[in-house]
């Protein structure tokens, strides 16, 4: 639109540390190297408007975030959209228009000051608050005076749309690179996670050492599958599935993203493909400039492995942005990895010579002297069946060579796996064994003739 081309231009340097509103005073702070960010923050003040703000009303606080602490417990974060809060304050949290006022009493009451907190006795219209002491709290609750439960119109949060399986990591090789969690270790950490984070959701299993976790995507996740590695814990997880729904009459739903892809030109009918094999629909279809500006509905299920093979398809120069839209109608199969991987036989550490004589076969996920297991997943095969490897094969010795002769042998370098790579990248029968220092690939069932047992009864 055309409003949005005025605006005011600031002149200045963030990592000098000075701003002017004229290109005169800019050029002159900048040889001088004088000067500060006040013009900044008074164009702030000027050109954006403040909140809406009701001071002399009753109160009104919207909580738009959760917290916790193991010491004051459930902590909730909002803006005051009327009147005032103190400290020890007596009042009463609604949730929605017709929601029940639950009591509860402010134990203390922080702002936030630069990149910290400080207390505060009292806090007004306008300020952003942290409340402790209400443990019922949830986001979109209204915290109100007590003789006034007045709920403001509550904030949509949006329901789970991936879910996939938490575990304790089984592998042989388990507790060797972090702190292998215990069943109970597993739940405490998701049941902390849960107060904090209102978008995923966990719960039992048939295996008492296995927990199903729901989120908002596989991005959503791995954050806290990072963090848990970066806590020092191991764990396993399995492929992420999409939740579905059924409508009134048992028809099968499922969710719906949209997809907003920036592309050159040059590229844009090889993302045009990429999404329409991934059951995506084309929406909008625009040219600025060079590139196109394309958007997609697309199921959830499409985006699983997307990012990685579009940046792949476009030299890395496509920019993809993605939003939950709504519970459509199924659109069908969609073909995810085609490939079969290659499998460990046997237990020790990689040597160069299997590796070596193994190459052709496909492309390997671990390097020379890397440690594996049986049943671990170390490359993706060039065929579509799965095939058991050797890698602990090493050169034997014979009456006219050492088994240390010829070692000058080239290794193609291993293709190493993100995280979000990983979970997008395995089957039904695979797990991603996460630790600290590694992200391994493996069979739900290690030993061979377990995976031949279970294939032989699923096809009976």
């Amino acid at each position: 639109e055309d409003w949005q081309f005025d605006f005011p231009v600031m002149y200045g340097s963030g990592r000098m540390g000075f701003m002017e509103d004229t290109l005169d005073k800019g050029n002159a702070s900048l040889a001088a190297k004088t000067g500060d960010l006040r013009p900044l923050f008074d164009a702030i003040v000027k050109h954006i408007p403040g909140p809406p703000i009701k001071a002399n009303a009753p109160l009104q606080l919207q909580v738009a975030n959760i917290d916790h602490n193991d010491f004051v417990g459930r902590m909730g974060i909002g803006r005051i959209f009327a009147g005032s809060i103190k400290q020890n304050q007596s009042v009463v949290v609604v949730s929605g228009p017709n929601g029940v006022p639950h009591k509860g009493r402010v134990l203390q009451l922080h702002r936030f000051a630069g990149l910290g907190r400080e207390e505060v006795k009292e806090a007004k219209a306008g300020d952003i608050v942290v409340v402790t002491g209400l443990e019922q709290v949830h986001i979109s609750d209204t915290i109100c005076e007590a003789e006034f439960p007045n709920a403001l119109p509550p904030i949509p949060i949006d329901e789970p749309t991936i879910k996939m399986t938490f575990g304790v990591n089984t592998s042989p090789i388990a507790g060797i690179d972090g702190k292998p969690l215990q069943s109970r270790d597993l739940r405490s950490r998701l049941e902390r996670e849960s107060h904090r984070n209102v978008a995923m959701r966990f719960a039992d299993t048939d295996q008492p050492d296995v927990f199903e976790v729901s989120g908002r995507g596989v991005l959503h996740l791995s954050v806290l599958i990072e963090d848990m590695r970066r806590e020092g814990s191991e764990l396993q997880v399995g492929p992420p599935r999409v939740i579905y729904k059924h409508d009134a009459k048992g028809n099968r739903l499922e969710p719906i993203e949209l997809a907003v892809v920036d592309v050159p030109d040059a590229s844009a009918s090889k993302v045009m493909n990429l999404m329409l094999s991934r059951r995506g629909q084309c929406t909008v279809m625009e040219v600025k400039g060079t590139f196109q500006h394309l958007e997609f509905s697309i199921p959830s299920r499409g985006l699983l492995g997307l990012r990685n093979a579009m940046l792949s398809a476009t030299q890395g120069e496509a920019t993809l942005n993605t939003m939950f839209l709504e519970y459509g109608p199924y659109r069908g199969d969609i073909e995810r990895r085609i490939n079969g991987a290659i499998i460990s036989q046997g237990s020790g550490e990689v040597i160069a010579f299997g590796l070596f004589n193994l190459q052709d076969r496909g492309r390997f996920f671990v390097d020379v002297g890397e440690p594996l297991y049986e049943g671990q997943v170390v490359g993706e095969n060039a065929k579509d069946t799965d095939m058991v490897v050797n890698l602990n094969k090493e050169k034997k010795l014979t009456n006219i060579r050492s088994s240390g002769a010829d070692e000058a042998i080239r290794i193609t370098p291993p293709h190493k796996m993100s995280l979000e790579e990983a979970l997008e990248y395995i089957k039904e029968d695979e797990l991603v064994e996460i630790t600290p220092k590694a992200i391994r690939i493996r069979k739900t069932l290690l030993t061979e003739n377990e995976r031949k047992r279970v294939g032989r009864a699923a096809g009976a």
